[in-house]
């Protein structure tokens, strides 16, 4: 599934806002951790050129022990957008937890409040886009639980993400919560198959706990199997149903 409109409208905004941001002549990676010519990789082209081959290595250590925050700003919307470009073809360079932890080793909450709504407003495109992108074959089929885990890194509050879920009504917003019932650790409220990348994020992992037991899903689910259990995804449906009924 291709980008929509709003979510690549959302990327030229992150460009549109971190413009402020120049390249640094250095970027200051740690000399313990990277070689020098690591660094050089980062010059070579202007932003939008640059490839993820040259940002991977760099993206899995911004912040932590490469540059600081405004050299994060400067690089933050082309790491994105080949972010959105990986997800349209199911392979990433760099984990969608590990990208999105930046903003909140950068304390994105206390930027300028234009640069926190580009990337709140961001976040809000691509979870839009997640939810109706149609599952595709089982060796392909993104991990619903670990985009919505990505988006934790960011966000200390998934309500509205969980909101935005519910709100949905096509058929892949619904199949993607059949998805999260039928092979989530998140169900069980178990740490046995517990994604790694919630560790640290207890308090957005109970949010999503509590909110699959809640009444709100279970009818979502009932709605799910009424409209669809005569098509090819009834089945699925129906499985989802016994499990939270």
């Amino acid at each position: 599934m291709k980008a929509s409109p709003r979510l690549l409208a959302a990327v030229e905004r992150l460009y549109e806002v971190f413009a402020a941001y120049p390249l640094p002549r250095y970027t200051d990676p740690c000399l313990c951790c990277h070689k020098v010519g690591d660094e050089a990789f980062l010059h070579t082209k202007p932003l939008r050129n640059l490839e993820r081959e040259s940002l991977q290595i760099y993206a899995m250590d911004a912040i932590l022990v490469w540059g600081n925050e405004s050299t994060f700003k400067h690089f933050l919307p082309r790491l994105i957008e080949l972010f959105i470009v990986q997800h349209e073809a199911y392979s990433y360079h760099v984990d969608p937890a590990i990208l999105l932890s930046k903003f909140k080793h950068g304390n994105w909450q206390t930027w300028p409040l234009t640069e926190q709504k580009a990337v709140k407003n961001f976040l809000h495109e691509f979870w839009a886009f997640v939810l109706n992108a149609m599952p595709g074959p089982n060796d392909e089929k993104d991990d619903i639980e670990a985009l919505l885990c990505a988006i934790a890194q960011a966000e200390d509050d998934l309500t509205p993400y969980l909101e935005q879920w519910m709100e949905s009504g096509t058929l892949e917003a619904h199949l993607a919560l059949s998805g999260l019932l039928l092979q989530s650790a998140v169900v069980l409220d178990s740490n046995a198959g517990r994604n790694q990348f919630w560790n640290g994020r207890d308090q957005q992992y109970r949010q999503l706990t509590q909110w699959v037991r809640s009444q709100a899903v279970t009818m979502k689910i009932e709605k799910a199997v009424d409209r669809w259990a005569e098509t090819e995804y009834g089945a699925e449906f129906l499985a989802a149903r016994a499990i939270v009924t």
